[in-house]
């Protein structure tokens, strides 16, 4: 984390605050999200932003994925939001 080797066993979860980040190996399987009920409160709300940079913007031969997945949802038209796009969220007052 944030420069410091650590070694993290199967299933430990790792919690990061604002600001810090974390390297993992390539063909390491692993999840994230943004935990609930954390992040930066609106309207008694917490919200969260994560995010994955890959070391070669090549998710088609850099991603191992242990589930198969898709690379993007499937858009389904004139439904309602579901969830806000990054730039959707409400601003703080």
């Amino acid at each position: 984390m944030d420069g410091i080797s650590r070694t993290i066993g199967p299933r430990e979860r790792v919690r990061l605050q604002p600001g810090e980040s974390l390297c993992i190996p390539p063909r390491t399987i692993h999840q994230f999200w943004g935990e609930e009920g954390t992040g930066v409160r609106i309207d008694g709300i917490g919200y969260t932003v994560s995010g994955e940079v890959s070391s070669v913007c090549d998710d088609w031969n850099d991603n191992v994925f242990l589930d198969p997945a898709s690379r993007f949802p499937e858009i389904v038209e004139d439904e309602p939001r579901e969830y806000f796009l990054c730039n959707e969220y409400p601003r703080p007052l």
